[in-house]
């Protein structure tokens, strides 16, 4: 995927990266693990929260998917 070589994610729909995590699950569950992922990890869910992050927002900006990746993992 060209977003991961270059090193800069861009910004995309929760669900689209609820899918890219959990591609065997129906897209609420996907969306469902995500979230929970996201609210336990030790410093993911403040780190986001300091970028203007909203759980209710549909998408993530680029620089909270280079969060959510430095932290959990690429896809």
């Amino acid at each position: 995927m060209k977003e991961i070589i270059d090193d800069k994610p861009k910004g995309c729909y929760k669900s689209e990266l609820a899918h890219r995590y959990c591609p065997d699950q129906t897209l609420d569950s996907a969306l469902k693990s995500l979230r929970e992922w996201i609210k336990n990890h030790p410093t993911l869910s403040k780190e986001l929260e300091e970028t203007g992050y909203n759980p209710k927002s549909k998408r993530f900006t680029p620089l909270q998917v280079k969060l959510i990746y430095m932290r959990l993992g690429v896809p």
